[in-house]
């Protein structure tokens, strides 16, 4: 009976007993310009699971743009003799507007989970690039040489990459694709086996859960090709 009466009187005075701790929410994490333009890709989309609602509001939000980027475009076409970049700004300020969208989308249309999981595919999607951010060099806690390896390593990686612009259409094309590609695996690969087994834990949670709708290093080349790969900081 004494022990009935103790055990009572435990869990009114203990309110842990009374009801089950909630789970942890992701952190309500700003989403940077280059990840937030990710957004354009349908394949980010899918991978990000937004709702239906969601889908919505972005193709309504880029209809609007196109909306009124076809009615400066039709406007300028009647002038008499426009300047020869005329048309040039016009597209120049379409891109920008579509930009600031995409950041707006972001930050608006997508929940806090959405934004955590759109840096991490950013993260998946960059590769190298991804060590060289701020944010994620003051998480990993880099040490200066370890920066200093990752800026050597993202430096010859550019430098492929121009090699490989420059070559576009040649037979060398492929050559040098293929060697951009074994170089971003094999510097990711050297980069880490120098981490402390705490970075190495943090860069993983950092990157979440792998991408299975589509292969980020595919995206991250096509971007590339397409001189739509904005700076990832």
């Amino acid at each position: 009976m004494h022990a009935v009466r103790w055990m009572a009187a435990l869990m009114i005075v203990s309110p842990a007993w009374a009801a089950p701790v909630p789970a942890s929410k992701p952190a309500d994490e700003p989403v940077p310009k280059a990840a937030a333009l990710l957004l354009r890709q349908r394949k980010v989309q899918k991978e990000l699971r937004l709702t239906g609602d969601q889908r919505i509001a972005i193709v309504d939000g880029l209809g609007d743009l196109e909306d009124e980027n076809q009615k400066a475009f039709e406007k300028l076409s009647r002038v008499p003799n426009p300047t020869p970049d005329a048309f040039d700004k016009l597209e120049e300020a379409h891109r920008e507007k579509s930009d600031k969208f995409f950041e707006s989308a972001a930050a608006k249309i997508l929940g806090a989970e959405h934004r955590k999981r759109l840096k991490e595919i950013d993260r998946q999607v960059r590769g190298l690039e991804a060590f060289a951010v701020p944010e994620v060099q003051k998480i990993l806690n880099l040490t200066d040489p370890q920066k200093q390896a990752v800026a050597k390593a993202i430096k010859e990686q550019e430098r492929k990459i121009e090699s490989f612009l420059n070559q576009l259409g040649n037979d060398d094309a492929d050559t040098i694709k293929d060697d951009i590609l074994k170089h971003r695996n094999e510097q990711t690969k050297s980069l880490l086996a120098n981490f402390t087994a705490e970075q190495k834990t943090l860069w993983a949670s950092l990157l979440g859960q792998p991408v299975k709708s589509f292969n980020p290093v595919e995206l991250w080349f096509n971007l590339i090709e397409l001189d739509e790969l904005p700076p990832a900081m």
